[in-house]
């Protein structure tokens, strides 16, 4: 299941980070940050993480500071904030800000994984694929990565569509691996892409229209459930 620390960059990418903006601070950035700054001292969860994450990225002409960040993104994660709470599963594993703790960074990512959030899931699907910070299971690891490709996140579509392919944490099904190649190629992931090409080679006609099928419902399923 290819899932390597480039990815798990990427969703540090996808957790932390907005649009990055210049260090020099505009009348617009220093008016959008005192209000940011103001929510997150009165407690405002989702602004506590988005000052932590300004912090993180230098957002809003601040210069980067990893360890104000990382109290900002606690306090959120303390209130139950989903999102902080997988920034925070990753700052800890970095040591970002904080010494790295592979404990802690998976007590956050499962807090937050447990509350729905895709890119939680996907990470705490990583921590069991290679043993970070638990006891290797790979079982469990496409368990949570399933949770996230139901949620129609592409790197977990792709992540399931390896077990499948490979038998890992499953039993092989190359019909199963082509339905989730093909969502994550959807989406533009090329490794997709590639596995959908070399499948397309290896299985029948009927079985591709089969599961060209099933993916169109899943897609409009999922299009109802997000409406």
């Amino acid at each position: 299941m290819k899932f390597n620390r480039f990815w798990l960059g990427l969703v540090l990418v996808l957790t932390l980070s907005g649009q990055t903006l210049y260090a020099q601070q505009s009348d617009t950035d220093a008016k959008k940050l005192a209000e940011i700054r103001a929510k997150a001292e009165k407690g405002d969860a989702k602004a506590q993480w988005e000052l932590g994450k300004a912090f993180s990225n230098g957002e809003f002409g601040l210069e980067k500071d990893q360890q104000e960040a990382f109290k900002w993104i606690r306090k959120a994660a303390e209130q139950n904030d989903a999102m902080a709470q997988g920034s925070l599963g990753f700052l800890y594993l970095y040591g970002l800000g904080v010494a790295p703790n592979t404990a802690e960074a998976l007590k956050w990512y499962r807090k937050a994984a447990e509350q729905n959030e895709s890119i939680a899931q996907s990470n705490l699907a990583w921590c069991y694929y290679y043993g970070i910070g638990v006891t290797k299971d790979t079982t469990e690891a496409l368990k949570w990565y399933r949770k996230a490709a139901e949620q129609n996140f592409a790197l977990a579509q792709r992540s399931v569509g390896e077990g499948y392919f490979k038998g890992i944490g499953v039993e092989k099904n190359m019909m199963e691996a082509y339905k989730w190649f093909l969502l994550a190629a959807a989406q533009g992931d090329e490794d997709a892409k590639s596995r959908v090409r070399h499948l397309e080679k290896k299985l029948k006609k009927d079985q591709i229209a089969e599961v060209k099928k099933q993916v169109a419902e899943w897609t409009q399923q999922h299009k109802k459930a997000t409406n």
